[in-house]
């Protein structure tokens, strides 16, 4: 028995001395954490088969108003309106999507998107996804492709890819400061704590709504505005 005891007691020393040699760190599995991207790793939300998003006030994702089709996230037309908001919320940080839009059609990119207030776009500010051609929309130049919506608008001289192809949407957002890029050009920068920025508001259609670009963090939005409207690669990075 004291043999036994000390045979046991021998192979527990040697194996507290085997990890120790390892270095093996003792972590409890309730105190590992997902893994989370650091500062300036790119953070994929859409891979062309997989995503991080949910419907807007949802628990899950709304398969009667959005579908992956062939690499592609796409809103169904003529289904509920219900937009897509990233799982996590996002301060400052460098956001790339890849999208298209069909004919005459509508849509939007948003970001600092709270969930608590009414719509979407109670909330956050819009990168508008637009057929300036033939949608009446485009008749405004604040709400034409690229515009910060009802806002500011883009560059007159930008260049967005003919209605089916895809376009590169950059938007860099750093404290106040927010800039839009289309197709490699930059075009639309603002201030969020501004006087313009705030003058404009009060022009707007969202001058009623106290919280509309005062969030300093929020949820990455997909607008479902009853068109179809298709997304290829989706990636952010925390700056």
């Amino acid at each position: 028995m004291i043999s036994n005891l000390i045979l046991g007691r021998a192979l527990q020393v040697c194996l507290l001395a085997l990890v120790s040699c390892l270095n093996l760190p003792a972590v409890s599995a309730r105190d590992r954490k997902l893994d989370e991207p650091t500062v300036g790793e790119w953070d994929v939300l859409f891979s062309g088969k997989t995503h991080k998003f949910r419907g807007y006030k949802l628990y899950d994702f709304p398969r009667k108003s959005w579908k992956v089709e062939r690499g592609e996230l796409k809103a169904i037309a003529g289904s509920p309106q219900i937009d897509l908001i990233s799982y996590s919320l996002f301060q400052d940080f460098e956001l790339e999507v890849e999208w298209r839009i069909t004919e005459g059609g509508d849509g939007g990119i948003l970001y600092r998107v709270m969930e608590d207030e009414g719509a979407t776009w109670h909330s956050g500010l819009e990168y508008q996804l637009l057929d300036d051609e033939k949608n009446p929309e485009g008749q405004e130049f604040n709400r034409t492709t690229g515009a910060l919506y009802d806002i500011a608008g883009a560059r007159a001289n930008r260049e967005p890819k003919p209605i089916g192809q895809f376009n590169l949407t950059v938007i860099k957002v750093q404290g106040s400061n927010v800039e839009h890029w289309l197709n490699g050009i930059k075009i639309l920068s603002y201030d969020l704590s501004s006087q313009q920025f705030a003058d404009r508001v009060q022009k707007s259609k969202f001058k009623n709504l106290p919280r509309f670009g005062r969030e300093k963090e929020g949820h990455i939005c997909l607008q479902h505005m009853g068109d179809e409207v298709a997304f290829r690669s989706i990636r952010i990075r925390r700056l």
